[in-house]
């Protein structure tokens, strides 16, 4: 009989923060959004926002709720993200929680009677407050860079530990899953089953992690198109449509907006869910502060 000690017992039921649905505009379509031990797909071809849209997601995650009477809207949680497509920039992520604390700051209303000469010196202290409160978002962030499969696994393995220590992690996300799914599939192994051993190795873990800590995990892989360009060919693992709950389909729209905060027409991105399959779609645009979801 497997034994649990209580510190398993404590990280799997103990109360872990509440992500409140984790994004109203991205999971809009999902009536209580994305809830612990989901497991979510991001599924789309490259350049089409799904990268960007991680980091939105992970913004959302390590801002807390308010700091210095101002509201982030955060949930103050902690996040592991194993980048496989190196496409993670830690800037950008910095970028990001800049302009959405300038943002939330323009909308908090200040009533001040003392306006004088010691505003620049509140300015700069300002300024210093912000980068350490950056920081402080940024340590609740934990990156892992893997090179192959194996180490994709061997990482998954090594978190446990972890899990069981943080009850604070609550998101676990992988970009991308399908990374090195071809390149195991053309080393030459006897069978399929051999070829994609760690592939279905690393989704046990998944299942696990999801069920056993109450993670929210989200994936993202890569799309492959007939040659219609019209659909999308199903390719991956089997056994991963038996774990994911929410697949969203990623792709660049033929039109461009304007934003008053970026230069020139921005490129307009769709995620449509496909699993269930749902007629609603969210449209949005990268720019320099990040994701902004479109009507």
């Amino acid at each position: 009989m497997a034994a649990e000690s209580a510190a398993q017992l404590f990280s799997r039921l103990g109360s872990r923060q509440p992500l409140n649905g984790l994004d109203s505009g991205m999971f809009c379509g999902i009536p209580n959004g994305i809830q612990p031990g989901d497991v979510v797909e991001f599924h789309g071809a490259e350049g089409c926002g799904k990268t960007e849209m991680l980091l939105h997601l992970i913004a959302n995650c390590v801002l807390p709720q308010t700091w210095n009477d101002i509201n982030l809207g955060g949930h103050g949680v902690q996040v592991i993200f194993i980048d496989t497509d190196f496409h993670f920039q830690v800037l950008r992520l910095v970028a990001i929680l800049e302009c959405r604390i300038e943002n939330a700051k323009k909308m908090l209303t200040v009533v001040s009677h003392d306006a004088d000469a010691d505003g620049a010196n509140d300015q700069n202290e300002c300024t210093n407050d912000i980068e350490e409160f950056i920081k402080t978002c940024l340590s609740r962030l934990y990156v892992l860079r893997c090179n192959n499969s194996l180490e994709l696994l061997t990482s998954l393995l090594s978190l446990e530990q972890m899990l069981m220590a943080k009850p604070e992690v609550c998101v676990l996300m992988i970009d991308s899953l399908s990374a090195y799914y071809w390149i195991d599939r053309s080393k030459g192994w006897e069978s399929t089953n051999d070829q994609e051993e760690n592939m279905k190795k690393i989704i046990m873990i998944i299942k696990k992690y999801a069920k056993d800590f109450l993670l929210v995990v989200i994936v993202t892989t890569h799309a492959i198109f007939s040659s219609s360009l019209k659909s999308v060919e199903p390719y991956f693992c089997r056994s991963w449509s038996s774990v994911v709950r929410y697949k969203y389909l990623f792709s660049r729209k033929d039109e461009h907006a304007f934003n008053a905060s970026a230069v020139g027409p921005q490129p307009v991105f769709i995620a449509q869910r496909t699993l269930p399959r749902s007629n609603q779609f969210q449209k949005f645009c990268c720019t320099d502060k990040g994701v902004e979801f479109r009507s």
